[in-house]
């Protein structure tokens, strides 16, 4: 599309945003309004998934907008923002490594969270458009939050040269093994050596939980569950990184 069709396209999609009354039809509308605004970043609108995604690559970035049960026309529309990446070079990985990858089969995610989880406010990672006459005031704000709050917080997942320092802690904390293994996919020995050395100095209290992951890993016990306290042992042993 040309600037000016550009500017016709989410004209008419502010208009259907306004009206639009069903929470459902507020979201669809929501959705394909962001990606008109975010184009130039590279996204588009998953209208049956409810999501904005960015494909380069293997690398999938995702924003899902999830329908609050609490939505109500004329009540509440709210949806929750929850941001993932996923890889399907990673999943080629694990397909290709079943004795060393935490997820089974060919699994694709790398990390992810609510946006929420990323800023100040309890209300920050929300997108709230009850009132219309608020929404496109709202749907503005919320660009520049996914710029200044979810753009960076993407590109500290995608180099692997740079996740070591720049992944949030937060992140890190969710998704350990997983980001371990897609270093690894990469090639990446050393620098997840270097990420599992931060990991442990940010969460130097669990060792029984590390001490426990690396014992199950050892003696080819059950995989412990993404996320766990056993986690990042069974993967740093599986991975060679001890």
């Amino acid at each position: 599309m040309s600037e000016i069709e550009d500017g016709q396209w989410i004209d008419r999609l502010s208009a259907q945003l306004v009206d639009a009354e069903r929470p459902a039809e507020v979201l669809r509308v929501a959705g394909a309004w962001l990606a008109a605004r975010m184009a130039a970043e590279g996204f588009a609108w998953l209208r049956s998934r409810g999501t904005l995604q960015r494909v380069e690559g293997d690398r999938m970035e995702q924003i899902h907008l999830q329908n609050s049960r609490s939505n109500r026309a004329g009540e509440q529309v709210m949806f929750n923002v929850v941001l993932n990446v996923r890889d399907r070079r990673l999943a080629a990985w694990r397909g290709a490594h079943p004795d060393s990858a935490l997820r089974e089969g060919s699994d694709d995610w790398v990390c992810g969270h609510p946006l929420g989880s990323l800023v100040d406010s309890m209300f920050g990672g929300h997108l709230g458009l009850t009132h219309p006459v608020q929404r496109l005031e709202r749907m503005e704000a919320f660009v520049g939050r996914l710029r200044q709050v979810a753009m960076p917080w993407f590109d500290s997942t995608a180099d692997p040269s740079r996740l070591v320092t720049d992944v949030p802690d937060l992140t890190l904390g969710f998704d350990t093994s997983d980001l371990l293994e897609w270093l690894i996919s990469r090639d990446e020995q050393g620098q997840a050596r270097a990420l599992l050395e931060r990991w442990m100095a940010l969460y130097p209290s669990n060792p029984a939980d590390f001490e426990a992951g690396c014992e199950l890993a050892r003696r080819d016990g059950e995989r412990p569950p993404p996320g766990c306290g056993e986690a990042p042992g069974w993967t740093a042993v599986r991975l060679g990184l001890l």
